[in-house]
């Protein structure tokens, strides 16, 4: 159906409402829809905020009763059955806990050996067999698992649960100092476990903390268990807590998630109450056992500001829709008249009349416009002939770049902004085993797989989808020297690719161009030089041993037959051997890295110790050439560290030995130790040469030596610092030097503190 005409007054018209009018309203809905958005981000925040601190504080609550259980559960007269003791050291514990109504010791056999509450003692008449009740059997057959009961009524109605540990007696437990919850849990065998302790505990002060988490003025939190049933609400009073909540969904949604390990608040999720409430929620699950703290709140109450800026909006939009409306009336009617002139200068321009002219007297842009019409008529014949050269140019230069690209020895990969393929040249059809016809339109990631250590990398890494409005005209975004590029055949090829992001250009698609090499022939090369290295450093310890043994057979034999000058020149053969094995040692070490055959053994290290032996084990060497080897002292403690003591050994040594070499006599070298955050950084500095700028860079590469004074008559392989770093990056640490030349040297290196 054809639409009827509309005169160009009533479009103008219409224009300048929309013009107006439009704007506003985007403007309006925008701000709402942010406001909005705003208010229900801060919501959610607030809502999962509760929901962590209230599983925080229920966590830590349960936590605290447990450890001081498992305190109590190492004292000797617990552990010995001592029962007089036992019965005023758990008379002391239930004085001091105000939530604590009983606490029980029991045998192996589950019969209650004391029984103190917080008013009596029970007599040897009253104490009964627990046997088969859970808070015996777990800690007790579950191979020393900590046991937390479900929510019960005690006969005053409160609320309480009962908590049980297994009495351990292994003599690998920890001291009472170092005991956390960690110890229990731990599988033990049936001697390990002498009895078990068991406490009822109520639960009204942590409900009380509960009560006091509130999300804006009506959200909330409640608990849960793992069958739906309410445990605590402060809108529910404690003696209705018991009925089952499964009907609201995120009660059913926590419900469903179990069992869970993780204690993190799920997303906010946007939801319908059964009174038909809008509410947000989200539930995160309590440490130690199934609960469920549940928070919500109604979104009106959230929104309720924006409601009155919504009538705000719609009153000015009104009063903007009369007043544009009298103003755009007045102009239609002096703007249509020259626009008809210009319409039909242009029906006479598309017909090909360029001598047309178009002539107005507005003195305005109408006029300006008029005379750029007639500009244009004088200019497009000769503009025509300038575009038929060009095209014939441009077509020239694509033939020329078609041609080196399709003949280069690299893969070349173009994409445009939606990371769609626009060019596949001839090695990346071989590469990957699908066609140009094959590749051409379809998504990267339809066409090529790249890993990196078996993990997946999309192209969000790559070809970053919001990076090229602000990259330079061609900037390297993505450069990884060996990854995994899977073929259509299912081959995985190692590669090194490079990607480009290229700066929006109207003349062109292109926005990504990646480079593709294949490494196979220079992974296969490199293989077999470290099989070759390997292989002549084995062979070449064999012959080295034999001389260094004979050598030592020599010299003992015939040590009374050999004059100074012949026990020089023993001397200098040993030492010339020991250099040699040395060398063969690294390189044997250096190929070991590089084909990744390196095992740690990681155990906790005391490392101050360690690194204070290390100084005293080589300040003998140190004073021999009259330089002061000193370890400061840290003014804190530090912990242990986690490390493969014997690896981590050779690499402090080794930074000790060089900072020695390259010292001068009558200077200093000084180890120090520092923590930071759950790092221990070792800073071993001297006083010598320094380290020029340019060598800094190479330092820690193979086969690298400083030129110097010092370092001419330094012995060495050039190797060690590589070691070290690599010995140190494969403990998750890093390695480092601070240098001034002339000064001296600074070498550090961290390392993972032990958190236990």
């Amino acid at each position: 159906m054809q639409l009827p005409k509309v005169k160009i007054e009533q479009k103008i018209l219409l224009l300048f409402i929309l013009v107006a009018i439009v704007p506003l309203l985007i403007t309006n809905f925008v701000w709402l829809t942010i406001s909005q958005n705003q208010i229900l981000n801060n919501t959610s925040t607030l809502v999962r905020e509760a929901a962590s601190q209230g599983q925080l504080e229920t966590s830590d609550f349960l936590k605290n009763k447990l450890v001081s259980l498992i305190v109590y559960s190492q004292t000797l007269p617990v552990r010995t059955k001592d029962i007089p003791n036992t019965t005023s050291e758990l008379q002391n514990y239930i004085a001091q806990d105000p939530d604590i109504q009983d606490l029980i010791l029991l045998d192996k056999n589950g019969n209650e050996l004391v029984h103190v509450s917080r008013d009596k003692v029970y007599p040897v008449s009253q104490l009964k067999n627990d046997a088969n009740d859970p808070s015996f059997k777990v800690p007790n057959f579950g191979g020393g698992e900590k046991y937390v009961s479900p929510v019960s009524i005690d006969a005053a109605g409160d609320q309480q649960v009962t908590l049980s540990i297994p009495i351990i007696i292994s003599h690998n437990l920890p001291n009472i100092e170092d005991m956390n919850t960690s110890a229990i849990g731990t599988f033990r065998n049936s001697n390990e476990i002498a009895g078990v302790l068991e406490e009822k505990t109520e639960l009204a002060s942590l409900w009380k903390q509960l009560s006091t988490i509130k999300i804006d003025n009506s959200g909330y939190i409640y608990v849960v268990d793992e069958n739906g049933k309410l445990i605590f609400s402060p809108k529910t009073p404690t003696a209705n807590n018991a009925s089952t909540v499964l009907n609201k969904k995120e009660v059913a949604a926590f419900v469903n998630s179990l069992p869970s390990t993780s204690s993190t608040p799920e997303p906010v999720a946007n939801s319908v109450d059964n009174q038909g409430k809008q509410v947000l929620t989200t539930y995160s699950q309590v440490l130690l056992t199934q609960w469920g703290i549940i928070a919500r709140v109604p979104i009106s109450d959230a929104l309720s500001s924006v409601r009155q800026v919504e009538i705000f909006g719609i009153v000015l939009f009104l009063v903007m829709l009369i007043f544009i409306t009298i103003i755009s009336l007045g102009l239609a009617k002096n703007i249509t008249t020259p626009i008809h002139i210009l319409a039909a200068g242009a029906k006479q321009f598309g017909q090909g009349n360029f001598q047309s002219k178009v002539l107005i007297n507005t003195r305005d842009e109408l006029e300006d416009l008029a005379s750029t019409f007639n500009d244009m008529a004088k200019n497009l014949q000769q503009a025509f002939a300038r575009l038929n050269e060009s095209n014939k140019k441009i077509a020239f230069e694509r033939n020329k770049a078609d041609l080196v690209l399709y003949n280069m020895t690299e893969a070349i990969i173009a994409l445009d902004e939606k990371r769609n393929i626009v060019l596949f040249n001839t090695v990346a059809e071989k590469l990957t085993g699908y066609s140009q016809q094959e590749a051409i339109g379809k998504p990267i990631e339809s066409i090529i797989s790249l890993y990196e250590q078996d993990k997946p990398i999309t192209a969000n890494v790559y070809a970053p989808e919001t990076s090229s409005d602000t990259a330079p005209a061609a900037s390297e975004m993505f450069s990884k020297l060996q990854i995994q590029l899977q073929t259509n055949r299912g081959h995985k090829l190692p590669v090194r690719l490079t990607s480009v992001i290229l700066h929006k250009n109207e003349s062109s698609d292109i926005t990504y161009i990646l480079t593709i090499h294949d490494l196979t022939e220079e992974l296969n090369l490199e293989k077999m030089k470290l099989d070759f290295v390997s292989i002549a450093a084995h062979e070449l310890r064999t012959p080295l041993t034999i001389i260094r043994n004979y050598m030592s057979v020599f010299r003992e034999e015939n040590i009374a037959k050999l004059n100074n000058e012949q026990n020089m020149f023993l001397d200098n053969i040993s030492r010339g051997v020991e250099q040699l094995t040395f060398l063969i040692n690294n390189i044997l070490d250096v190929t070991n890295i590089e084909k990744h055959n390196i095992k740690l053994h990681p155990v906790s290290v005391n490392w101050v110790g360690l690194v204070k032996q290390t100084v005293t084990d080589i300040s003998p060497t140190a004073k021999s050439r009259n330089i002061m080897l000193v370890f400061q002292d840290s003014p804190t403690d530090l912990p242990h560290v986690i490390a493969d003591e014997m690896k981590i050994h050779e690499v402090l040594a080794n930074l000790i030995d060089n900072a020695i070499k390259y010292t001068p006599e009558g200077g200093r070298v000084m180890v120090s130790l520092e923590k930071q955050d759950d790092k221990i950084i070792t800073h071993v500095k001297d006083s010598g040469i320094g380290i020029p700028e340019d060598a800094r860079s190479h330092l820690f590469t193979k086969f690298y030596r400083v030129s110097s004074e010092l370092a001419a008559g330094a012995k060495g392989t050039g190797l060690g610092l590589y070691i070290a770093k690599s010995i140190v990056e494969l403990h998750h640490g890093e390695i480092w030097v601070d240098s001034v030349e002339g000064k001296g040297s600074t070498f550090s290196f961290s390392l993972p503190a032990d958190k236990v």
